[in-house]
């Protein structure tokens, strides 16, 4: 796998703990305990993933059926988006298994599946234990290759000490995710701006 799927899985994950930073700072000027969870919609958090992915490259959400579309000529990708905050993560698995069918099924090579969640402080590795034996355990080929993670700390009024992180699987690896560019391609384009 390249590196462009850890860097992307870095960048979400960093835009995701500045905009986490933003609202645990603002609720704390009114004497309140905030961040990310504190408005938990999965489209707040795909619109943060957009815009990381825009420091790597161009990328448009929402287009063609797809989530998150990246488009570094003459490759693309397509990422699917969830999220998972019940208990049990039984309740969008449904859901989860429609976003990895439509991703075998995509036209493009190169396809990728991302789960935003929350859970206490230090559990992650459990959770996605869990993942694997309850909503992917018919599925162990996506376990070989990932997830990419990203994990930072935060905190909301009902679970004070908690951590948000996003998992990224590859569902299909095809030359944009593979690093098998040829030579005349080049490398990706520096990003021609930041957030930071």
């Amino acid at each position: 796998m390249s590196d462009f799927l850890r860097e992307f899985t870095d960048a979400v994950g960093a835009e995701l703990e500045a905009a986490n930073r933003g609202i645990a700072s603002a609720c704390h000027d009114w004497g309140k305990v905030g961040g990310l969870l504190t408005c938990p919609r999965e489209c707040n958090y795909q619109y943060l993933a957009w815009r990381a992915a825009l420091s790597l490259c161009y990328a448009e959400m929402e287009q063609q059926g797809q989530d998150l579309l990246l488009l570094a000529p003459p490759h693309s990708a397509c990422i699917e988006m969830k999220t998972w905050l019940s208990a049990s993560g039984l309740k969008e698995r449904s859901g989860i298994r429609e976003d990895l069918d439509k991703l075998q099924r995509c036209a493009l090579p190169d396809t990728a599946f991302m789960l935003f969640s929350s859970n206490d402080l230090g559990q992650m590795p459990i959770q996605l234990d869990f993942l694997r034996a309850h909503l992917f355990a018919d599925i162990p080929s996506i376990w070989g290759k990932g997830p990419l993670t990203s994990c930072f700390p935060t905190a909301s009024k009902w679970q004070p000490h908690a951590e948000f992180w996003v998992a990224v699987w590859p569902v299909k690896i095809g030359p944009m995710f593979s690093g098998q560019r040829s030579q005349s391609e080049g490398a990706l384009p520096a990003p021609a701006y930041s957030w930071a």
